[in-house]
């Protein structure tokens, strides 16, 4: 096992020689498997703050059936050793590491291996996630780990990734002035629309806003919320997938909805 580790030791002990967090400060109670904050037991990632100092525990009990982790891997092997890997965001769909809005991971296995980040099944560790956002919004959040499987066909490598989780960034400015937000003007170029236009608006302050298209129907074919910034804000639309005709687009503040119309041909 610590032969297949090496090589992701320099760059993840770099990561990791801060750990400050204790994997006795949290009970699984008496389950074998386990990782922490857990959607489905109602817990989230702490919310964050734009340039606010953020800090958080993940907490993983690692089990040594590989079938505890996922049912389609019952009966497969034993779990050796697992390492964390990533933590992404979803950032307009596309998955980013945690490191693109300011914030960090740093393991602590207790020593048991050469590279903290490496966490021996059986056992309970844990990761600190630390740093300063530097963008606000609300990211779906995945966990990205490597296992390591003694199975009949020897050990086997097997990646996986725990999503439904979610983190949340506050835009301090953003709460105490959304209501104040307007939006003063709002086009579309170029219209007639062919395959795609840009949405162009305009705030008195930043805000996250909501751009909805619909067509005659009232029927909502686009909804999409953008951070947007105080001033102009360009949005690119795809229209290709529609059908020809007369459509009505809008940007929302929560306090106030301009609607024009565009046309695709």
């Amino acid at each position: 096992m610590k032969k297949i580790i090496l090589p992701f030791v320099g760059i993840l002990v770099a990561l990791s020689a801060a750990s400050q967090c204790n994997s006795s400060d949290y009970s699984f109670g008496s389950a074998q498997f386990g990782v922490s904050p857990d959607p489905q037991m109602g817990e989230s990632f702490e919310v964050g703050y734009l340039g606010q100092p953020y800090t958080d525990i993940i907490y993983m009990l690692v089990p040594t059936d590989a079938g505890d982790v996922d049912s389609s891997f019952a009966g497969f092997g034993t779990i050796d050793s697992l390492r964390l890997d990533a933590v992404f965001l979803l950032i307009n769909d596309v998955p980013m590491d945690i490191s693109t809005v300011g914030l960090g991971f740093t393991c602590n296995n207790n020593g048991d291996l050469s590279n903290p980040c490496a966490f021996l099944g059986g056992e309970q560790y844990c990761a600190d996630l630390t740093g300063t956002p530097t963008m606000a919004g609300v990211f779906p959040l995945q966990i990205a780990v490597t296992g390591w499987i003694n199975s009949f066909i020897g050990t086997v490598e097997v990646p996986y990734v725990f999503s439904d989780y979610s983190l949340t960034i506050v835009d301090p400015d953003f709460v105490v002035e959304r209501t104040k937000a307007e939006v003063t003007t709002l086009t579309n170029i170029p219209n007639p629309v062919v395959r795609s236009t840009d949405i162009i608006f305009e705030l008195t302050k930043s805000q996250q806003v909501t751009l909805t298209v619909h067509n005659l129907l009232g029927e909502a074919v686009s909804t999409r919320v953008v951070q947007a910034k105080k001033g102009k804000n360009t949005v690119s639309f795809d229209a290709s997938g529609l059908n020809q005709g007369i459509y009505l687009y809008s940007v929302s503040t929560g306090e106030k909805k301009i609607t024009r119309r565009m046309v695709v041909n």
